[in-house]
This record gives C-alpha cells, sequence and structure tokens, in this order.
C-alpha cells in the first residue's frame, strides 16, 4: 500500500501532511462512493439477509491526476486468488479484517481480550434502512 512517505519520496505531495491529507481525502471519498453506489443498488441486490452473514465485494477504483475517485467496477464474487504481488498483502489484510469483524467481535464466538481489542480497518459506509413490511 501506498504511504505518506513514498508520495513524498514519489513526489506527488510536498510533505507528509499534506500526503496524509490527500489519503484521508481520497478514503472519504471512496466511502461516499460505496456507500451511494450500496444505496443504488439494494433493490436490486438478490441476496437474502440473514442473521450472522456477510457478504465480500470486490471494488475498483482509480485515482486520477487530479485526485478524483472514480469506481470501475463492483464484483459480488471476487477472486482473491489472482491478485499479483503486489496486491498480496492488500488482499490478506482484507481477510484478516473480515475475519476478525465477523469472528472476534462477535458476542457468540468466545475470543481473547488481545483479539477483542485488536483494530479492525473496515468502516461501516452504509446501513439499510428497515422496512416496513
Amino acid at each position: 500500500a501506498e504511504t505518506a512517505p513514498d508520495m513524498v519520496a514519489a513526489g506527488v505531495a510536498a510533505d507528509e501532511a499534506e500526503a496524509n491529507e490527500r489519503i484521508a481525502a481520497v478514503q472519504e471519498r471512496v466511502f461516499a462512493i460505496v456507500a451511494d453506489m450500496v444505496a443504488a443498488a439494494s433493490s436490486e441486490l438478490t441476496f437474502q439477509t440473514r442473521k450472522n452473514c456477510f457478504e465480500l465485494f470486490g471494488l475498483d477504483f482509480m485515482i486520477d491526476p487530479e485526485w478524483g475517485v472514480w469506481l470501475l467496477e463492483a464484483n459480488a464474487e471476487p477472486d482473491l486468488s489472482k491478485a499479483g504481488d503486489r496486491l498480496q498483502g492488500v488482499i490478506d489484510d482484507i481477510l484478516q479484517d473480515t475475519l476478525k469483524l465477523v469472528v472476534d467481535h462477535n458476542p457468540r464466538f468466545p475470543s481473547t481480550a488481545e483479539a477483542a481489542a485488536a483494530p479492525v480497518r473496515l468502516r461501516e459506509v452504509y446501513q439499510r434502512a428497515g422496512r416496513a413490511w
């Protein structure tokens, strides 16, 4: 993953403070796009919500030279096995964070204090409103 020092070294940010501001702005835009996408497609999603179940979607984004964020595609069944060396660490983190969220932070499963205290890097960006029917 790109870091603030990487951005400074590459000349895309003057200093780490600017790099961190750009990273935060890109993250917020990604979160907003994901929320908008799920809201727009929520009536069309075919899965049935079930307690203690989850779905993992794969989303591909592009960041343009002006730091605009673009959603390229969304996959309901992302292929996690074809990640190259550069993406393998990202895939590993996604799987670890998903398991932390599903297992370590679920009161149905006994966990250690260390596991429960471990930070989860996932962030909820959309919550479907309840239906009246």
